[in-house]
């Protein structure tokens, strides 16, 4: 028989994965909130732009000449 001694402590590994897999979710939250963000962003600066876009009165329309050249 093994003596008790020669085991490992099981339970510290459990928790270094539980700390490791906790990291990971972290990672990915931390991750998923910067592309919200990024997306977000871009969403402003569209909406600037087309703001300031429809802010600008309407182009000339070209005048056309009548006849053959």
């Amino acid at each position: 028989m093994r003596s008790p001694k020669s085991d490992p402590p099981r339970s510290s590994h459990g928790q270094a994965a539980q700390r490791a897999d906790a990291a990971a979710k972290a990672i990915i939250a931390a991750e998923t909130d910067a592309r919200r963000a990024q997306v977000a962003r871009l969403k402003a600066a569209r909406l600037e732009r087309d703001a300031a876009l429809a802010a600008l009165p309407p182009a000339p329309k070209p005048v056309r000449k009548s006849g053959r050249k």
